[in-house]
């Protein structure tokens, strides 16, 4: 599973502005579709709001379908948040929707 952690870092620091403090990607799954919206916030604790191309959605949804394919638990996840450190540490949170 780190390869797609690895992915959907690699996504997010190619969007957020540098430098970053923090960077959060909020996603929810279905069967066939996704939706993820982009926060960064900079040193002053700003946050902004980042477009998220085509490519890059379809970069993370591709790179989610495989963790919720391989979740431990049964249903796997419906929505998830990704919160990304410049030092490229990060915490994933998921939840189980309805």
């Amino acid at each position: 599973m780190d390869a797609q952690y690895q992915q959907i870092a690699r996504e997010i620091v190619a969007m957020c502005p540098a430098p970053f403090a923090h960077a959060t990607l909020e996603a929810s799954l279905g069967d066939g579709f996704s939706k993820v919206a982009l926060t960064c916030v900079d040193a002053g604790g700003e946050h902004k709001s980042v477009p998220v191309s085509a490519l890059a959605a379809s970069n993370i949804d591709d790179a989610l379908v495989e963790l919720r394919e391989a979740w431990p638990t049964k249903p796997p996840f419906s929505t998830c948040t990704f919160t990304l450190s410049p030092d490229g540490t990060f915490k994933f949170d998921v939840g189980y929707g309805d």
